[in-house]
């Protein structure tokens, strides 16, 4: 799953701009080459205000979804959102209805294809933003970060491995009998993301696959952002992630593809020891970092909690 914004990226990080426009189009086209070549399928979901760069463009069998931030440029001109940021989750509901409707009338002018799946930017959901994307038709929402708390969301009832499931209408990280999949990111052991951007190194992120599948778990989510595309570095290990997934035996879906899944992954008293034998330099170093900065999280982990 890709997040289309505009911006670009360096051998090592990935920048945001509104001014540089390559990072979406030029990021989308290069993660198609690359998928294309491994049999893989992308679900794009795409900002408002780089739909400009798609003019005429063809993403083959891949999936169009929609994609809000609330500073949106071309939301804000509607009088939609606002320049200032605020998180998406923090508009009311008929708000937030508005941005998302705005969001899906501009892609269905703008390529022909009506957007049945969503990713909030900054991954900021609430319950109002689910009932907005059911009245609007949305069938699935790819904005779950697992155990993530920031300033924009609070992800942190889900259990780190998480399957799709259908949420409450009273809270958004439970169960329940709504008419929208939520399918969550893919998380490895120190609560990053599943992703090319992930600074883990290419040895750990081979762990996280093999950990996945060694628990049976049945999908993995990975989610990037298409100004990552724009480097050479990142296309590489975009391009490493899906040929293990091919060589584990995964069969690349469409978001919208997905279903609901019932029951928990087990615990997993051995889950550390593909990321002890996959442990290189760059990857104990960042697991190191990460256990520094929060011991006792780090601990927990370590010990299955």
């Amino acid at each position: 799953m890709c997040h289309v914004e505009s911006g670009y990226a360096t051998h090592r990080s990935v920048i945001f701009d509104k001014k540089r426009r390559e990072g979406s189009i030029d990021g989308v086209k290069n993660a198609i080459l690359i998928s294309d070549k491994l049999g893989a399928t992308v679900s794009f979901m795409i900002m408002p205000e780089v739909l400009e760069a798609f003019s005429g463009f063809d993403f083959r069998n891949h999936e169009v979804g929609l994609h809000i931030h609330p500073d949106d440029l071309i939301l804000v001109k509607e009088g939609l959102g606002s320049e200032v940021y605020r998180p998406l989750r923090e508009y009311d509901l008929v708000e937030q209805r508005n941005m998302i409707s705005a969001g899906k009338r501009l892609v269905i002018g703008s390529l022909g294809a009506t957007p049945r799946t969503f990713a909030a930017g900054r991954w900021s959901v609430g319950n109002d933003t689910l009932r907005a994307l059911v009245e609007l038709g949305f069938t699935h929402d790819a904005s779950g970060c697992p155990q993530f708390l920031s300033g924009s969301c609070d992800w942190r009832k889900l259990p780190r491995i998480c399957m799709p499931y259908r949420p409450s209408r009273h809270d958004y990280q439970t169960t329940g009998d709504m008419e929208i999949t939520m399918v969550p990111v893919s998380m490895e052991i120190t609560g990053g993301i599943l992703g090319p951007e992930n600074s883990a190194g290419l040895r750990f992120l081979r762990a996280v696959l093999h950990e996945y599948a060694d628990l049976g778990v049945p999908l993995v989510h990975v989610a990037f952002h298409s100004p990552a595309m724009t480097s050479p570095h990142y296309q590489n290990v975009f391009s490493q992630l899906l040929e293990w997934t091919r060589g584990l035996g995964g069969n690349f879906r469409k978001l919208s593809e997905v279903q609901p899944m019932k029951g928990q992954i087990p615990s997993n008293a051995r889950r550390l020891s593909r990321y002890v034998i996959n442990a290189d330099a760059s990857a104990l170093s960042y697991v190191l970092l990460h256990a520094i900065k929060n011991p006792r999280k780090a601990l927990e982990r370590l010990r299955g909690d």
